[in-house]
């Protein structure tokens, strides 16, 4: 109640631009939807900043994004452009359970297993097996990404 009342307060008067910080927490998927929905029509009118961790959820109202990294802008741009030129791409196949240990666990951004078989979206400059894919990177790929190539200087 406390989180959507706050986005409220923040949309009452004729702002010009509203900062949000983490305005989806404690809310449940739908309420998460609606608040995204008011927000974006909303952003008609006033400019709105919004930090986040969960950037799939605002992919389909977003017309920037500004990546702060330790305090510095390492990004600002289209969300088109963040996830292209990527230093990695994105990967998805199916391997044996007994295999996954064979895969940079630091590289896997979703893995699920199925009896002896998992599922497993990664990351990486080459697949790490022949049955692997490639895969259209989502904006929060993209993050994991430039976050950890950042982190080791590639990027």
């Amino acid at each position: 109640e406390k989180q959507r009342l706050a986005v409220c307060q923040a949309m009452l008067g004729p702002a010009s631009v509203i900062l949000l910080d983490e305005p989806l927490n404690f809310l449940d998927s739908l309420e998460r939807k609606r608040v995204v929905s008011i927000l974006s029509r909303y952003a008609r009118q006033a400019m709105i900043v919004v930090a986040t961790h969960e950037l799939n959820e605002w992919e389909a109202c977003i017309d920037r994004i500004l990546w702060l990294d330790d305090g510095q802008v390492c990004f600002y741009g289209a969300p088109e452009l963040w996830t292209e030129r990527l230093p990695l791409r994105v990967w998805e196949g199916t391997v044996k359970t007994d295999e996954l240990s064979r895969i940079d666990a630091e590289r896997i951004i979703h893995c699920k297993i199925n009896g002896a078989h998992a599922q497993v979206r990664l990351f990486a400059e080459h697949p790490p097996f022949s049955s692997f894919s490639p895969s259209t990177a989502t904006l929060e790929d993209a993050y994991f990404i430039r976050t950890k190539t950042r982190r080791k200087g590639l990027l």
